[in-house]
């Protein structure tokens, strides 16, 4: 009777968040037929991502989603049986990826572009991308694979990997992807978020990356080279994180990494925010970024400069580049975008040479 009372006692004051380190394996990866909504949101609030530890309790409930998005995975062959069957096979699964790929140079009719996917018991890759040309189909098929989890996952598993892919339309176009990740699982604990409470582990991957992208008008190669540094914190059964936050950190401005915050969640109405503007920056010597028509236009009002701008997505992929134009109230056709949270890069041709990463959310 007294070691009943006891045992009664003692699971009393168990705190009641204590959580339970959990290994993470394939079953927990996304498969053909999910649909996996996510929410996008902006760190207005100053957190701290990077704290971490063993049996560590994560609290980012107050988070606010600014739009929202859907993964939906599917079998390769049931979007192209020609890249199924001549490159990443029958059982690899693929999801819209638009702007993944920096393909907007080269006045290419892109009906769509996919990330590729395959898992196994060993481990969950990133096997390429392919983009949809009527009435064919580009692949990039990396020869090395990007390892993003080796099973099973557990507390202070390290590992690295390297990736490359290439392809090319006859002399006239070429674009290489290449990079490593390295990966180490530095905590695990419980999390809260607005989507609710978990057990998890958080993987921090760090992933050197590089694109090199040839078009015929446009001479001399081009190279874009980025490191990412991202926080992931991964449940049981949920397919993907039930938070990934990403600082992403371009060439020659390692100092001024963009940020982008994405979390598993349920269906929420959208923000009355019409028209996207980041109004941090509306500033007079800043430029104003904002969407208008729904979000198919981007607007970029930097008055009296002239200069370049590169748009990118969350995961630090160039999507658009313009060269020496005048900055009053340009416009870039944004139609063919995916809602969600984009990088603008903004260089002033001032004689300090100023640049400016301002995040906008197309709605």
């Amino acid at each position: 009777m007294k070691k009943i009372v006891f045992l009664i006692i003692f699971l009393k004051i168990i705190p009641a968040g204590l959580s339970a380190q959990i290994t993470i394996n394939h079953h927990d990866m996304p498969s053909a037929g999910d649909t996996l909504r996510y929410s996008l949101t902006l760190d207005d609030q100053q957190m701290d991502f990077s704290q971490t530890g063993a049996g560590y309790q994560w609290n980012f409930s107050s988070l606010q989603h600014q739009t929202q998005g859907v993964e939906e995975y599917q079998l390769v062959n049931t979007i192209s049986s020609l890249m199924a069957i001549l490159f990443f096979g029958m059982n690899a699964i693929a999801t819209s990826a638009a702007g993944i790929l920096p393909l907007d140079e080269f006045d290419i009719d892109i009906d769509g572009v996919y990330s590729v996917f395959s898992k196994s018991t060993s481990q969950y890759t990133l096997d390429g991308f392919f983009a949809l040309i009527s009435p064919l189909a580009l692949p990039i098929k990396y020869s090395n694979v990007d390892r993003i989890y080796s099973f099973p996952l557990n507390y202070a598993d390290q590992d690295s990997t390297t990736f490359f892919g290439t392809t090319n339309l006859g002399d006239t176009l070429s674009l290489t992807r290449q990079g490593y990740r390295v990966n180490n699982v530095d905590g695990w604990g419980n999390i809260v978020t607005p989507y609710g409470e978990f057990d998890v582990l958080r993987l921090k991957s760090t992933i050197y990356e590089s694109d090199s992208i040839f078009w015929e008008s446009l001479g001399d190669p081009i190279v874009l080279r980025r490191t990412t540094t991202r926080y992931s914190w991964l449940a049981k059964n949920e397919k993907i994180p039930i938070l990934e936050v990403s600082y992403i950190a371009f060439e020659d401005f390692e100092d001024d990494p963009a940020l982008s915050i994405r979390y598993r969640d349920i269906y929420r109405e959208p923000i009355d925010d019409p028209t996207g503007v980041d109004l941090v920056d509306n500033l007079a010597d800043q430029p104003l970024i904002y969407f208008t028509n729904n979000g198919n236009l981007l607007n970029i009002d930097y008055r009296n400069q002239k200069g370049n701008i590169r748009v990118f997505d969350i995961n630090g992929r160039i999507l658009a580049e313009r060269r020496n134009i005048f900055l009053d109230n340009y416009l870039i056709n944004f139609s063919q975008f995916n809602s969600g949270v984009y990088i603008i890069q903004v260089f002033s041709e001032t004689p300090d040479f100023k640049h400016h990463n301002i995040k906008v959310i197309k709605p």
